[in-house]
């Protein structure tokens, strides 16, 4: 502290140094969301004009993942996804014209689910012109990924998840159907208070988890939610994760929320995994509309911010899930 601070310190009330000491702070809140208002401008795929090579993976990413769960509906479709494929082949040809490298892992996974929509609608040309047309575009060679789906049986995930954390970190997956068995309350509780050992700032245990068991209010949730239509067979329990905003001191923290709450959101899900649940984690990203009937919906807070939605069930007998290839840790670490 300089000199002029030192002598307000002493002359100044500790009532005026106090509102001070807040207009000052709110300020610096101000500053920084500036900041975050700026950078997330330049960077987001909606906001800017001309997107790069990082927006188009994204962009590519988002596409093919759409198309990989249509594969593992229950009630497959013949000929689904027609706008995820159009949306997909137009981000695929600016990469591709673009100059980017059509060797990328993400673009090989999307011509990889494109082909293998071919290869599942073998026989029905009626509904393979826009997808023909998108691999001769690109002029690429035939992908050897193993995309799309895969099958597996419940006894042997459940087995898996059980025996040491790499095998239930790689088991766990999102399961969007399930069985009908009811789900034994007794087993989320249990799972809720293992995850009560995340780390927090400060210890300071922010979240709060909502669950959601009436059927009625259940669908409407879902419904807002809107990234679940056509699943959720004999689903009957939902959790909605979130953090409080009181818990927090200045400026600093305005992102410690997101933070805490999503480390706790994962901790949640590894836990009913390893009791042996599936689950599907749902985002709560609404615009303003969809937020406020959410929290009117199911009263929340105010100063409660909003994380993610957990769906939870049993697995089926034997049920598909998309592939959903990962990247090598390598390309997102940078070693200083």
């Amino acid at each position: 502290m300089n000199k002029f601070g030192q002598i307000l310190r002493v002359i100044l009330p500790v009532r005026i140094r106090k509102i001070g000491g807040k207009i000052s702070r709110r300020i610096e809140l101000k500053k920084l969301y500036r900041l975050d208002l700026n950078r997330f401008s330049k960077s987001a795929i909606n906001l800017v004009s001309n997107m790069d090579a990082i927006n188009l993976r994204s962009s590519i990413t988002m596409g093919y993942h759409g198309i990989e769960k249509g594969f593992c509906k229950p009630k497959f479709r013949f000929g689904f996804g027609k706008n995820a494929i159009q949306s997909l082949g137009v981000y695929l040809l600016e990469y591709y014209n673009k100059g980017y490298n059509m060797q990328d892992q993400r673009v090989k996974t999307a011509i990889g689910v494109l082909e293998k929509y071919c290869e599942i609608h073998e026989g029905k040309s009626e509904y393979l012109n826009s997808v023909k047309s998108i691999l001769d575009s690109i002029h690429v060679p035939k992908s050897a990924q193993n995309v799309g789906l895969k099958q597996y049986d419940r006894e042997k995930i459940i087995n898996s998840v059980k025996s040491d954390f790499q095998s239930l970190a790689l088991n766990r997956m999102s399961v969007r159907d399930y069985g009908e068995e009811v789900v034994d309350k007794n087993l989320i509780e249990e799972a809720l208070q293992i995850a009560m050992k995340t780390p927090s700032v400060c210890n300071r245990q922010t979240w709060m988890v909502h669950l959601i068991t009436d059927s009625i209010l259940l669908k409407r949730v879902l419904e807002i939610q809107g990234g679940f239509s056509g699943n959720g067979a004999n689903l009957s329990n939902v959790i909605l994760v979130t953090t409080n905003a009181k818990y927090f001191s200045g400026s600093i923290e305005r992102n410690q929320g997101y933070i805490d709450g999503g480390i706790y959101l994962m901790s949640v899900v590894y836990a009913l995994t390893y009791k042996g649940m599936a689950t599907c984690i749902l985002n709560a990203a609404f615009d303003y509309k969809r937020e406020k009937e959410i929290r009117v919906l199911l009263g929340i807070d105010e100063s409660e911010l909003l994380i993610g939605f957990v769906t939870i069930g049993n697995y089926p007998g034997k049920f598909k899930c998309p592939v959903s290839v990962r990247d090598s840790y390598d390309e997102h670490l940078i070693i200083h």
